[in-house]
């Protein structure tokens, strides 16, 4: 109230420009100097302040209301020019008769638009209207298909003759990687040239030959092949060259002569043009972006400005910052709907220099309903492919099936017959864990076996599990760990390599089931209660028992049959000549070998012609010890620890006797 009592002190001509500041104020440039010459003018030629100023004063700041004149076409009119625009183009629309691309002008339409309303419409009006509703793609729209004017086009393929592998970085958006930094995801697309079918659609942060690998699988286990030649081409990237492996394993477990073949196709390096159908692709995928930062709009942390170069030529664009990680992004189901959206919906193509429309999943229906036949990989075929996708480096297998990685050694435990007894065998190797998968040197070389390590893996792990079946070695070892079993790989993977299976290890330890619980017993008891034992050993010499302090060692691997005849293994005789030596050489043996392995029993092979054995029970107490010895020997000693000097001067006193121990266990 108290500025327009101020205001209405003025004079005409201050109130004049006072009005006049408040209208251009927030004008800038040409804009601001057309207005204030304008209105300058009018208050000159009539005195008058103009109206628009007194509502500037107001706050109404628009133009034609300003102005206080009526729109120059009311609503009725502009809908129903809309309405005759978009009509006219297609001749199956009741809007408007259908009119011919050359006929479409503003003045035609102006001349109806007059005449269904018997009153004089601007032309002008029109064709601002026809700017600002993007009307201008309606009036140049091309009678037919084949009229449409084609920049680029392609050399059409039939479908499933040619299928594309590519990645595409995201531009517009960042997210969250497993460290918490920002990152773009990478997205990587399988798409048919002939159909124009998206197969799959997938993002990750890398093109990694793992992530192609396992978009790759998905694709194998959820397509249906035609029994013909398909030609893959991949991008000419590290991510993608390791696929050629899988390929040639699945040519050579399910290539027939004139039917399924894949070949490989890369494309050319710094070739675009090779790929360019999924290429074109990437644009939309682009605008799918901002389908995601709209999803996701209440986890945006902040946009920030980059530059990107688009076509050689440097922009300026605003990344967005979401807070969310790639699992969140797949979670959303936002990828699966895109893939979707552009395989049921119609999309116009151009080949041979014409515009041509067609629905891909449509198309890809058909071809494959004409097929006679069609071939289909379930998930227990293609799964082991999974095993391609770790990086590779080169590697020997030498003549002893063993393989020296990262200063551990490994058994050869699957394909070990395909390497040379000769000479050593150069080959690639993957590592995973405790196992080295074992490929073939060559840049599509197929696995050929698996290596297994002495230790088992106790490390982190580097890569993501994958899913793929265990060998048979691998399923023993899971079954004896499961049951407290602690495993000898190398005695193990020795008698794997003689013919053990599975199904004999699990009738062998359900048969000495009873044993193991006992020994199991034995081994859970406080330590003040649990006996010395495991051990079997052979103590010959025992006049030089005090100086003993070697002892030569014989292992005893476990035995895998136990009704084979214990002396009939070449090894074993061995280690009897190898005992017999040392006992009549006067020194000590120590026999150990894991529980049930035999150990007893070769004990009661050794009959030394020159030594009297002795039988000991228990090893727990010294002087339990050498009263046993005493009393095989015919002496009558009590076990007391009064007497243990005076029993082991007795036992050191006799002559060519040896003494022969016996217990139970493990080993030692």
């Amino acid at each position: 109230m108290d500025d327009q009592k101020d205001t209405s002190d003025l004079s005409i001509d201050d109130r004049f420009y006072l009005l006049l500041h408040k209208k251009i104020m927030n004008k800038t440039g040409s804009a601001r100097r057309r207005a204030k010459k304008y209105y300058k003018d009018q208050y000159r030629k009539t005195g008058i302040i103009p109206r628009p100023l007194f509502l500037a004063d107001k706050g109404v700041m628009e133009g034609r209301k300003c102005s206080g004149r009526p729109r120059s076409l009311d609503e009725a009119v502009k809908i129903r020019f809309i309405e005759m625009v978009k009509s006219s183009c297609d001749p199956l629309s009741p809007g408007f008769i259908f009119i011919t691309r050359k006929a479409r002008t503003i003045k035609n339409y102006h001349y109806w638009l007059e005449q269904e309303f018997c009153r004089s419409i601007s032309l002008q009006a029109l064709r601002r209207l026809v700017k600002s509703e993007n009307l201008k793609v309606y009036l140049e729209k091309p009678d037919t298909d084949e009229d449409i004017p084609v920049k680029h086009t392609f050399k059409p393929e039939p479908v499933f003759a040619l299928i594309q592998i590519d990645g595409c970085r995201f531009r517009y958006l960042r997210i969250r990687n497993e460290n918490g930094n920002w990152k773009a995801p990478q997205a990587i697309e399988i798409f048919d040239t002939g159909s124009r079918h998206m197969f799959d659609l997938d993002a990750w942060f890398e093109e990694t030959s793992m992530n192609a690998l396992e978009l790759f699988i998905r694709f194998l286990q959820g397509t249906e092949f035609p029994l013909d030649t398909i030609c893959i081409r991949p991008d000419n990237a590290k991510g993608f060259l390791n696929l050629k492996r899988p390929i040639n394993a699945l040519n050579t477990a399910h290539s027939t002569p004139g039917g399924f073949f894949m070949k490989s196709d890369f494309s050319r390096i710094h070739s675009p043009k090779d790929k360019a159908h999924l290429e074109s692709t990437h644009r939309s995928l682009h605008n799918f972006e901002i389908r995601v930062i709209k999803a996701f709009e209440d986890r945006i942390v902040k946009t920030v400005p980059t530059t990107i170069f688009n076509q050689g030529k440097k922009e300026t664009i605003t990344v967005t910052l979401l807070d969310i990680t790639l699992q969140d992004l797949r979670n959303s189901g936002l990828i699966q709907e895109y893939r979707n959206e552009h395989n049921r919906n119609k999309h116009h193509f151009s080949e041979n220099g014409r515009i041509q429309a067609w629905v891909p999943e449509q198309k890809m229906d058909r071809f494959l309903s004409e097929q006679a036949g069609t071939l289909t990989f379930s998930p227990g075929q293609v799964q082991e492919y999974m095993k391609y996708g770790f990086d590779k480096i080169k590697a020997t297998v030498s003549t002893k099936r063993t393989i020296r990685h990262a200063r551990q050694d490994y058994f050869v435990t699957t394909g070990a017959e395909l390497f040379s007894r000769h000479k050593s065998t150069p080959v690639k190797i993957s590592s995973y864990k405790d196992k080295l998968y074992i490929f073939e040197p060559g840049q599509d070389g197929v696995l050929l076996g698996e290596a297994l390590a002495c230790q088992p893996f106790d490390g982190p792990s580097v890569t993501r599990d994958i899913h793929t079946q265990p060998d048979e070695l691998s399923r023993m070892i899971d079954f004896l760990e499961q049951r407290s079993m602690i495993v000898d790989r190398p005695a193990l993977i020795e008698i794997y390599y003689r013919g053990i299976h599975l199904k004999q290890a699990k009738t062998i330890y359900m048969q000495h089931q009873q044993r193991y619980d006992t020994y199991m017993k034995k081994m859970r008891q406080p330590p003040t209660a649990k006996r010395q034992g495991p051990v079997q050993c052979i103590c010959s010499g025992l006049p030089q028992v005090n100086a003993c302090r070697s002892w030569g060692t014989i292992r005893l691997a476990w035995r895998y049959d136990m009704k084979e005849d214990f002396i009939s293994d070449k090894r074993r005789i061995s280690y009897l000549s190898a005992t017999y030596s040392r006992i009549y050489r006067g020194q000590s043996v120590l026999i150990e070998g894991d529980f049930g392995a035999g150990k007893t029993r070769f004990l009661k092979l050794l009959r030394p012609k020159k030594r009297h054995a002795i039988w000991v029970d228990s090893l727990f107490n010294i002087h339990e010890t050498l009263a046993s010895i005493l009393r095989e020997l015919n002496y009558d000693t009590p076990a007391t620890y009064r007497r243990t000097p005076q029993y082991l001067k007795m036992i050191c006193a006799s002559s060519r006797k040896s003494v022969q121990t016996a217990g139970t266990g493990q080993k030692n």
